[in-house]
């Protein structure tokens, strides 16, 4: 599935492969296509948090830029924090 410049609604889904239930914290840190802006999204887990799979719903505003977007998986756990290797996705222009 594609995803286009200013959608909302859309949902991201990320497989970690980890077992995320040990953590307090589980979030995304996007940074856009221009770099200029680093972001924290919410997410929620799909299915047990042991599973290692979240999920994030594309809010307004969020995906206003064309480009590659990069982002890292957030976590904390008492007194650690940690991030995942960078992943990217790609938002299209409308019509393209």
């Amino acid at each position: 599935m594609a995803i286009f410049q200013d959608d909302k609604g859309a949902i991201l889904r990320i497989e970690t492969g980890e077992d995320l239930s040990v953590f307090v914290t589980v979030e995304l840190h996007v940074m856009k296509p221009d770099a200029s802006i680093e972001t924290n999204w919410t997410v929620e887990y799909e299915g047990a948090s042991t599973l290692g799979v979240i999920a994030h719903t594309i809010v307004a505003g969020e995906l206003d830029q064309i480009g590659t977007y990069s982002y890292h998986v957030y976590t904390e756990a008492t007194g650690a924090q940690f991030l995942s290797t960078k992943g990217t996705f790609t938002v299209l222009e409308k019509w393209s």
